[in-house]
């Protein structure tokens, strides 16, 4: 065995004794090497490295004005780490040789303290050494970075819990604002907490800043551990007050594949004679167990797994794996083999370990997939090989928790409001959707995953109700479920009084009546308790259900349009059914009897002696021969109305048979716009959809207009809208916007924004302004648009200045 104070003395001859140009071409490259370096204080984490390749368990810094002295109790220097100290670009291999996981970086990591200091001092394992600057008569002709000279005093001195010490005499030649930034980075408010999460060996890091006069310990503690994942506490005592967080982590060990050892990068970086390699993911839990949300980053272990630098990954937990990067360790290598490899396993130990694991826990099978579903951003590496790849998966796998316990794929799921979810039976949901799942009460998730399901009962003030929520009433009221509509009630009584005054509720049939069928508000009754309705307005009276009238619903329904019902208002009924007939000899009147009796009421109406709410009984008749309620009907163009619905249909452009109101109440042009008040009272356009219209006409307006130009086009079904435009046209990507409106602004979705970006050649938008009366369409190119506005609004006159052309279709 060599004794150190020969060993150091053989070095120093070794340099001493080498031809002097090559001593003087090795001291230039080192210099060239420290600044490699970008940031003084990247040795800190280098003397963290190799503590824990040492088997530290504790690590301690003291920063003061004029030094920084670092110890660890891990396993003394000897020879070989004495030899790569004093080496450049060599490592330990006596060490590596006894496992892979320690490959010995310290020998050009430790050249980053020159750029601090000039006299640097080692003590450990018997070597008690410096590399001082000073003592060269000229430095730029020898490596004295790596040219030891031997101290007789052991300095700096060893605590006796620590086993290796290293002093670092701060060099006065660095700038006053290097120095702040060097304190600043060195300081105890400084060093992450999770610093020791992914160390193998070290549990204590200890840092005293004298400057700022702040202590700062970190520890870790293996709280729990299986075959699957450990449980790591990180306790961070600072000043008196203690920190914990905990650490959910998995990790996996990877066989290389020889494409990768073969790659000249890998061979390069000299990873080209590992067979394997570890990648980790670790996830934050709050007080409670539960995975929390953080701001995810890539720790890279360059040579050792130690997280020499975080870099943002857009994902919501911690990646770590011995990820390529270059020297100064402040980027990865985005197109490097092995770096794709390592990130691709980090993919798969998600899929195969962590999701199977999550989906077995009580604790984290609700809300995994709000975790790991990642957020946009990051680092390209990460986002083609991990942050895509897991969307795809968390989109196609069965992921989500249902009320049976089992998990199934999004798409197999339906969405339902929370504040209906107590009040929907499993019978219910077997009844409204045989073929799919009902998730979890507790089953959190993101949006991007509940956009993949089918949407199931909902209603708004603005939107009124879904198409789900119009089968879910139906179906109550079908059952007599008088408890559910209670429920609803009440919440439609958390709305503001002018909330439920504009509501589109107000026209959606929600009130239940005592023959339990459905109504809208307006059509609904209830009567004080001195009153009761005759037998003979039974049949044109709908009346509230008399489990329903509670002071507290009674209020919310009549915000909502439901009348009460007084002896006064009964009388007066009875009189106008008496004086008309209308109650008991609609249904037996022939059809001319019928037009009769509606031009008698006219009449009556003209003069003030009849309301048009005591005309209850009234059907209207259609141009296609039906007997209609009002609301059922449209404004035929004999009405002069405002829309020009019935000239559109006749062009096609409205498909299906709307139900016109037929002309033959007219009898003189003079009174059009009296009978036009008149049916608008009845109801006549008041359920009128004109949003749906807006739209259908639009589009078949785009259609005949791609047919002129000799295109052939089709639109897309609905459910496939979401691809971002309504048509396609001999290689058009067509997006359609309609409007009743003569000077439209349109609004652009993201999704339809963003296919616009990418397909700026080939995305055309089609504007069709007065689409309810003459429809004129206005052809946008794509890229017009974008160089008008980047943003997803267009206002019309900058419509007008960018438009190839228009058309007019009738």
């Amino acid at each position: 065995m060599t004794d150190p104070k020969e060993h150091i003395k053989q070095l120093r001859t070794r340099q001493e004794n080498t031809d002097p140009s090559l001593l003087k071409a090795l001291a230039g490259a080192i210099n060239r090497l420290e600044k490699a370096f970008p940031e003084q204080w990247h040795f800190l984490m280098e003397f963290l490295q190799n503590a824990d390749d040492c088997q530290s368990s504790s690590f301690s810094l003291e920063l003061t004005e004029d030094r920084i002295q670092i110890y660890n109790d891990g396993r003394p220097f000897d020879y070989d780490d004495i030899e790569s100290l004093c080496n450049v670009g060599h490592s330990s291999k006596a060490h590596s040789e006894k496992g892979e996981e320690y490959i010995g970086y310290l020998g050009v990591g430790f050249k980053s303290v020159f750029l601090i200091s000039d006299n640097p001092r080692v003590n450990s394992g018997g070597y008690q050494f410096k590399f001082d600057k000073e003592h060269w008569d000229d430095p730029s002709q020898i490596p004295w970075q790596i040219t030891p000279l031997w101290m007789n005093h052991s300095t700096p001195q060893i605590p006796k819990q620590y086993s290796t010490a290293f002093d670092i005499p701060i060099s006065d030649a660095i700038t006053s604002e290097t120095f702040d930034k060097l304190v600043q980075e060195l300081s105890a408010e400084h060093i992450s907490d999770t610093t020791v999460l992914f160390l193998k060996n070290l549990e204590t890091v200890n840092i005293h800043d004298r400057i700022n006069n702040v202590s700062k310990t970190i520890e870790k503690e293996l709280l729990e551990s299986n075959s699957e994942y450990e449980i790591i506490r990180i306790t961070v005592e600072q000043d008196g007050e203690k920190k914990t967080n905990k650490w959910l982590v998995f990790d996996n060990i990877v066989s290389v594949p020889e494409q990768v050892k073969d790659d000249p990068m890998t061979q390069r970086w000299e990873r080209d004679n590992l067979d394997t390699r570890e990648v980790r993911v670790a996830f934050k839990l709050d007080e409670n167990g539960l995975l929390q949300k953080h701001d995810g980053t890539a720790h890279m272990g360059v040579f050792s797994f130690l997280p020499l630098k975080e870099v943002p990954s857009g994902l919501n937990f911690l990646v770590q794996a011995d990820f390529l990067t270059a020297p100064g360790r402040e980027t990865i290598h985005r197109d490097a083999p092995w770096n794709r490899w390592l990130a691709r396993e980090v993919s798969q130990l998600i899929q195969d370990h962590v999701v199977p694991t999550f989906k077995q826990d009580e604790k984290w099978k609700q809300n995994f997939t709000k975790v790991l579903y990642p957020k946009e951003g990051g680092h390209s590496l990460f986002n083609e090989e991990i942050q895509q790849p897991l969307q795809e998966y968390l989109k196609d796998s069965p992921v989500i928790l249902t009320t049976d316990g089992d998990f199934v794929k999004p798409s197999d799921c339906v969405t339902i409001q929370d504040s209906l979810k107590e009040l929907i039976s499993a019978s219910d949901f077997s009844e409204l959707y045989p073929d799919k799942a009902n998730i979890h009460s507790d089953c959190e998730t993101v949006f991007q995953l509940k956009n993949e399901m089918s949407d199931g009962p909902s209603f708004s003030s603005s939107k009124g109700l879904s198409n789900s929520m119009e089968a879910l009433l139906e179906l109550k009221s079908s059952n007599e479920n008088i408890s559910f509509f209670r429920s609803l009630y009440q919440l439609f009584g958390e709305w503001a009084d002018s909330t439920l005054a504009g509501t589109r509720i107000r026209r959606e049939p929600v009130v239940l009546t005592e023959e339990c069928e459905l109504k809208q508000p307006k059509e609904v009754s209830y009567p004080t308790d001195s009153v009761t309705i005759p037998e003979q307005l039974r049949g044109s009276i709908s009346i509230l259900h008399p489990d329903l009238r509670t002071s507290g619903i009674l209020n919310t329904l009549t915000s909502l349009g439901v009348d009460e019902i007084t002896q006064e208002d009964i009388e007066h009924k009875l009189q106008a059914s008496n004086s008309l007939n209308l109650g008991r000899q609609w249904p037996n009147l022939d059809e001319e009897s019928k037009i009769d009796k509606t031009r008698e009421c006219f009449e009556l109406y003209l003069q003030q002696e009849i309301n048009v709410t005591d005309l209850d009984a009234i059907e209207i008749l259609t141009k296609n021969g039906e007997w209609l309620s009002p609301s059922s009907a449209i404004f035929s163009h004999e009405y002069n109305p405002e829309h020009r619905i019935e000239q559109l249909h006749d062009n096609g452009l409205v498909p299906g048979n709307p139900d016109f109101l037929s002309a033959e109440y007219l009898r003189s042009s003079d009174q059009v716009s009296q009978w036009r008040r008149f049916f608008e009272e009845l109801g006549v356009d008041s359920n009128l959809d004109k949003t749906t219209f807006v739209e259908q006409i639009a589009v078949e307006t785009a259609l005949r207009f791609e047919e002129t130009q000799g295109r052939e086009a089709k639109a897309l079904p609905r459910h496939e809208e979401v691809e971002g435009y309504d048509l396609e046209s001999d290689g058009r990507v067509i997006e359609v916007k309609g409007s009743d409106s003569s000077s439209p602004s349109v609004r652009l979705t993201t999704k339809q924004f963003s296919r616009l970006k990418s397909d700026r050649d080939n995305y055309y938008l089609y504007i069709v302004r007065n689409t309810l009366s003459r429809p004129r369409l206005v052809e946008i190119k794509g890229e017009n648009v974008l160089d008008v506005d980047r943003s997803i609004q267009i206002n019309f006159d900058e419509v007008q200045t960018i438009s190839e052309s228009e058309y007019e279709v009738i």
